[in-house]
């Protein structure tokens, strides 16, 4: 998938989970942390921590970490779509059913 290119990202989660790399930064402990709710802290540039990508509603997208289910909102982060934490800049990857 083209990176920077929301519609086609929101397009293929639609029809399943796409894994996305995410830009929190180095020792970003409110990222460690975080429990829950909109995430509002800082965020890196520079993408290297892969999660996936499991649905969106029109404020916020909805992203699986790989911490486990005792990490932020039963294992899932809810990130702005405003604030994206540089999640459009690689594009995602999905598996090609051939459909």
């Amino acid at each position: 998938m083209p990176a920077n290119d929301e519609f086609q990202l929101l397009q293929a989660v639609a029809y399943g989970p796409v894994a996305i790399s995410i830009g929190v930064g180095h020792n970003n402990t409110q990222f460690q942390d975080y429990e829950g709710g909109l995430y509002l802290g800082p965020c890196g540039s520079t993408t290297y921590h892969a999660m996936l990508l499991v649905g969106y509603v029109p404020s916020y997208y909805i992203l699986k970490n790989s911490y486990g289910e005792d990490w932020g909102d039963d294992g899932c982060l809810y990130l702005p779509r405003g604030n994206t934490c540089a999640i459009l800049t690689r594009g995602g990857s999905y598996p090609d059913m051939g459909l």
